[in-house]
């Protein structure tokens, strides 16, 4: 076990190592005359209008003017051609996000994105083209090793494109995006010997808070994440779920325009994971923040998101409303059931069940076929039954097992 001279030594290290950044930082943004807030004292806390060190860009306020109405999903009807070509992209225009902003641009406008490792024969990302629209969940779904990580660093200028542009609130993506954009990656160290509350602070602060809202958003943040009995803990001490929320706390610091989230509820348990999505919906209908999901969790992406985009060998093969990406598995329903092993049911002509385990066998059937399949079962025997329509899921693994295929692009207005 460390002793306290070590953990003492570790935290100085630490907080010289943050010291150190936000004086580097600073030194940036003032040689640019982009630093507003920070040093004032003020309780509102200011937010840098240049990032690109020249005219000021418009502020959120002036892109987003209704952003902070309701932008929950009920009542979106979502339109469009479910299939252009062979193009799997599903329109999504609804009367919600486009309305309440006006003119906005999307947040995020990627047009053909390529990114080439050195070595490597494959690329990371091929010809990738997708928006995100303000104030939506925005999903990005693909198995490990698809690329989506890599899709991401590229969107916080973590890494830059082989080719391809990306835009961010209708400039190019400059590294002083970082301030508007909070990331969750799916592993970060760099908070350890950190205590939770120093940890919200100075990230609250380098992203352009005053001190005095810095620690008003920490504060925050302490409550809303349920973190108070633990504020004063080193960060590496926590748990694997305390530590995680954490993280996401920390990305949600500073009162980011964007949340990037990569796999967020990984190592949580369901109480912490739903807590996790009613925070998260909480900023999105308050705030207009923008909230886009990195995950291989079909189950989990189809619960919260707006819209998805499937990413297969480093391409985009399919995007849009999770109900629409649906109708390229067909309208048929899945039916499970559990019967004594030593009496199987009689099944009607033509239906071939798979068997899943002893006794239980799955069918897929369409609409018109169910209803002859159920009359075949004696409900005194039936051990387990369920009916279920296809899945975000099943999408993903129809795109897993088809050849792989171009990037999907945006359509021509």
């Amino acid at each position: 076990m460390p002793s306290s001279a070590g953990r003492y030594s570790g935290k100085l290290r630490s907080l010289r190592a943050a010291v150190a950044l936000y004086v580097v930082f600073c030194n940036r943004v003032r040689r640019h005359g982009s630093l507003r807030g920070m040093d004032a004292g003020d309780g509102a806390g200011g937010r840098p209008d240049d990032p690109a060190g020249g005219a000021a860009a418009p502020g959120r306020a002036a892109h987003y003017p209704a952003i902070r109405h309701d932008l929950s999903r009920s009542g979106r009807d979502i339109v469009g051609n479910p299939l252009d070509g062979e193009v799997d992209r599903m329109s999504d225009h609804g009367g919600s996000l486009t309305e309440k902003v006006g003119d906005a641009p999307p947040v995020y406008r990627i047009t053909n994105l390529t990114k080439r490792y050195v070595g490597q024969s494959r690329a990371a990302n091929e010809d990738i083209t997708f928006d995100v629209n303000a104030g939506e969940i925005f999903g990005i779904l693909g198995e490990n090793g698809a690329g989506k990580s890599t899709l991401v660093r590229q969107m916080i200028h973590l890494l830059a494109p082989t080719a391809g542009s990306i835009e961010f609130l209708g400039r190019p993506l400059g590294p002083n995006a970082s301030r508007q954009v909070g990331y969750l990656p799916q592993q970060a160290d760099a908070l350890n010997h950190l205590t939770v509350e120093e940890a919200l602070y100075y990230t609250a602060h380098l992203r352009s808070l005053s001190a005095t809202a810095a620690v008003e958003d920490r504060d925050t943040l302490i409550r809303c994440w349920h973190l108070d009995a633990i504020r004063s803990q080193d960060s590496a001490t926590l748990s694997g779920g305390q530590r995680r929320l954490l993280r996401i706390a920390v990305a949600a610091a500073g009162r980011p325009d964007v949340l990037i989230l990569d796999e967020p509820t990984s190592d949580l348990d369901p109480t912490r994971r739903r807590m996790v999505w009613r925070n998260l919906r909480r900023l999105r209908q308050t705030y207009g923040v923008t909230i886009i999901l990195v995950t291989h969790d079909a189950a989990e992406a189809e619960r919260v998101v707006d819209r998805v985009a499937i990413v297969r060998q480093g391409r985009m093969v399919a995007i849009g409303a999770p109900s629409r990406l649906k109708d390229v598995v067909g309208r048929v329903l899945q039916i499970e059931w559990c019967y004594p092993a030593s009496e199987p049911p009689r099944l009607p002509d033509g239906v071939v069940p798979e068997q899943r385990g002893r006794g239980c066998w799955t069918v897929r059937l369409p609409w018109r076929d169910m209803l002859e399949l159920l009359q075949q079962l004696d409900p005194a025997k039936v051990e387990d039954l369920r009916v279920t329509m296809p899945t975000l899921e099943d999408v993903l693994i129809h795109y897993a097992q088809s050849p792989p295929r171009a990037s999907v692009q945006r359509p021509v207005p």
